[in-house]
């Protein structure tokens, strides 16, 4: 190395540190080193003298690794020197690798910080979207309930579709203006008033009784409706799957089974009643009663999606380590 690199490399350093004394190239690196750890930016609180000792740092390190490596080219240049100054030299070197090491170390904190920010980003989005889908799924329970309510609730669609709305039409007609109806009803009609009075009395007897038969159809879903999304229908399940020696998973099968158990009477007659006559007891009410049910646990978040298997939906219990789910905390308002 020449004697003007010389000069710069010292000089530059001597300039930094602020000091006109004749060191050696080791002692120049010995005091640039203390002055580095005087002036680390962790030291200083304020933000403009932080900032202005991270540059003093940067600068510091650059000056470092200039005086390391002009020692090291000397040491090649000067080899008569090895012995003497072969002791400061490795001193020097180990102090690099120490310096080394910290820029990693810094780098690599940099490198997690970016990553924590990152996750603690994708964190927050994960839970807006965790709220969206909660909510879609709230409505969507809120909507199958009141399709399956809807569905059996009375009304003048009913009727048409039954083809008797002239009949509920004639028969209020008839029931307001009897008197002034009655003479051109029978004075065109072929058949004789006896028996004309009995075929409007069974006609209207036949519109109050599917009157009433849709009636008790909606009051009985609406109560199914209510009754599947309860604790109790949920521990019921639980135990449900416990007695048939299920695992913690479990498929919408399952479900459909427990809710045709759940909801079909044991009593001969009442599961006449129920199939036959009044009819809601049936396969679609079932289904929508299951998918109901489902949504409803995914609300309360008591279980996750786990795949398919064999054309059948699979889910999973969580907190499986819960002996029950009236053991979690169900705050929740449909």
């Amino acid at each position: 190395m020449s004697n003007r690199d010389h000069s710069t490399v010292v000089q530059s350093v001597k300039d930094f540190l602020g000091t006109d004394e004749d060191l050696s190239p080791q002692e120049l690196y010995e005091m640039l080193y203390r002055y580095r750890l005087k002036t680390h930016p962790d030291l200083f609180k304020e933000t403009d003298e932080k900032s202005e000792a991270e540059d003093r740092f940067k600068t510091c390190y650059k000056h470092l690794d200039n005086l390391s490596e002009y020692m090291m080219k000397e040491r090649m240049i000067n080899p008569r020197d090895i012995v003497v100054y072969d002791k400061d030299f490795e001193i020097v070197q180990s102090k690099q690798e120490l310096l080394k090491s910290e820029r990693e170390l810094e780098r690599y904190k940099n490198e997690i910080q970016y990553l924590q920010l990152s996750c603690s980003n994708l964190s927050d989005k994960v839970k807006t979207l965790e709220s969206e889908i909660k909510s879609l799924k709230s409505t969507k329970v809120t909507e199958k309930t009141q399709e399956l309510v809807a569905s059996y609730k009375p009304t003048v669609r009913n009727y048409r579709a039954l083809g008797i709305t002239f009949v509920l039409s004639a028969l209020i007609a008839v029931s307001t203006q009897i008197e002034q109806l009655s003479g051109t009803v029978f004075k065109y009609s072929p058949l004789n008033k006896s028996l004309l009075n009995s075929i409007v009395f069974v006609i209207f007897l036949l519109v109050i009784t599917l009157y009433l038969k849709r009636f008790i159809e909606h009051k009985k879903v609406d109560t199914f409706a209510k009754a599947v999304k309860s604790q109790g229908s949920i521990n019921g399940f639980y135990e449900y799957l416990t007695e048939n020696a299920k695992d913690k998973e479990f498929s919408e099968f399952e479900v459909y089974q427990y809710i045709e158990l759940k909801f079909t009477p044991n009593n001969f007659i009442k599961k006449h009643f129920h199939s036959k006559i009044i009819k809601v007891n049936e396969e679609e009410t079932y289904e929508i009663l299951k998918e109901i049910f489902i949504y409803s646990l995914f609300v309360k978040n008591l279980i996750t999606y786990a795949g398919s298997e064999n054309l059948k939906q699979k889910f999973k219990i969580k907190n499986s380590n819960s002996l029950r789910f009236d053991e979690l905390n169900l705050d929740f308002e449909f």
